[in-house]
């Protein structure tokens, strides 16, 4: 999800502080960032087999050896009553925000306690936490990811891992094309 919104943000700040990274950029979208240093893997993150395939390609390009995983791919369906939420909507917010980063953790990640060190960061939402009227699919998919991601963190913190971190960032609303025309009912 580097290609649009927080994600490009993200991923232009990572080029300017780090200048031999290089950035396994998954997305639906190319990066519109022209540098060598971006390796774009076009992939729709909703199909389960594509998302397995580019998981095998980006362990094979790396060699295994991925040291930073940010999770900040995103969607949302139509502001809407819950009521009014479609199956297919509701799975596809589901895949991306939630199953998506959940299968890339578990393909990307290193051994525990192995050599290699790992860094995860998951991208959820104030929205998992104060959830307002009509973006009930969201802020659910936003608060699995932030439950999941609580469980992974205290179990590697009771196995005593220590070459794999963990980071949750749960934002507030940003001026992204995401949230274009959503109007909080408070402000903060």
């Amino acid at each position: 999800g580097g290609s649009n919104g927080l994600g490009l943000s993200i991923t232009k700040e990572l080029l300017i502080r780090f200048p031999r990274l290089t950035v396994l950029n998954i997305d639906l979208d190319i990066s519109p960032i022209k540098d060598e240093r971006i390796k774009n893997y076009k992939c729709d993150l909703r199909d389960s087999a594509a998302r397995n395939k580019i998981i095998d390609e980006v362990k094979r390009a790396s060699g295994g050896k991925v040291h930073l995983i940010i999770n900040n791919a995103g969607m949302r369906s139509n502001f809407q009553n819950a009521k009014k939420i479609q199956d297919q909507d509701l799975d596809s917010i589901l895949a991306v925000n939630f199953f998506a980063p959940v299968k890339l953790m578990q393909g990307l990640i290193p051994l525990e306690n192995g050599p290699n060190q790992c860094y995860v960061i998951n991208i959820a939402s104030t929205l998992a936490i104060l959830s307002p009227a009509k973006v009930a699919s969201y802020a659910s998919s936003k608060a699995a990811l932030t439950a999941f991601h609580k469980s992974y963190s205290f179990e590697l913190e009771n196995r005593k891992v220590s070459n794999i971190r963990t980071l949750l960032v749960v934002p507030g609303q940003l001026n992204t094309k995401l949230f274009g025309g959503f109007k909080p009912p408070r402000q903060f």
